[in-house]
């Protein structure tokens, strides 16, 4: 064990124990020792045409291939120099043409395609032909009755089975000609 010295701001000096580092499992502590004399001589270099690689004893490789720039650019432009002239602007003038319209009576029908989902829809009607936006009503369908029976399967049979009734995202939607009542499209959710 070593002895210290230590001073405080009252220049008194007090005496404590220091301890040496304790080394870690497997390795061993050598006393610490001076180290090796340097001396002025080169290192390994090799200056006859070879190289020898740091870190590996006695390893001699050739030296690299001398640098040669590559032509990939473009050079620049050579004073007097001749290109081929820029290819002529064409223009042309559009004749405006005579187009004969020819309008015939033609019976429609009601385009429903993916128009009338769940909300009103712009459609003509097939029974009156006009054009109108429908009036919706909703209606129990096969998806509100798959959910009230899996609710009902799940123990929800105190009134929560009937909630699907009530949700129009569970209903069927039925399109109908404000002008006729005509049932246009029944959308259907399942």
């Amino acid at each position: 064990m070593m002895v210290g010295v230590a001073t405080d701001d009252h220049s008194s000096q007090t005496m404590y124990p220091i301890k040496e580092p304790i080394p870690a499992a497997g390795i061993q502590v050598q006393p610490s020792a001076p180290p090796p004399p340097y001396s002025d001589q080169p290192g390994p270099y090799v200056t006859s045409g070879s190289q020898v690689q740091p870190g590996i004893a006695g390893a001699v490789y050739p030296p690299p291939p001398p640098y040669v720039p590559s032509r990939t650019q473009p050079e620049p432009a050579m004073a007097g120099a001749v290109y081929p002239p820029p290819p002529p602007y064409v223009t042309s003038v559009m004749q405006p043409q005579l187009v004969t319209v020819v309008t015939t009576s033609v019976s429609t029908t009601a385009v429903v395609g993916n128009t009338c989902l769940s909300t009103p829809a712009c459609v003509i009607c097939p029974s009156c032909h006009t054009q109108v936006i429908t009036r919706i009503t909703h209606s129990a369908g096969l998806l509100a009755w798959l959910i009230c029976g899996g609710l009902l399967l799940f123990g929800f049979w105190m009134g929560c089975c009937l909630i699907p009734f009530c949700i129009d995202s569970c209903l069927d939607v039925n399109h109908f000609c404000p002008n006729c009542n005509h049932l246009i499209h029944k959308h259907k959710r399942l």
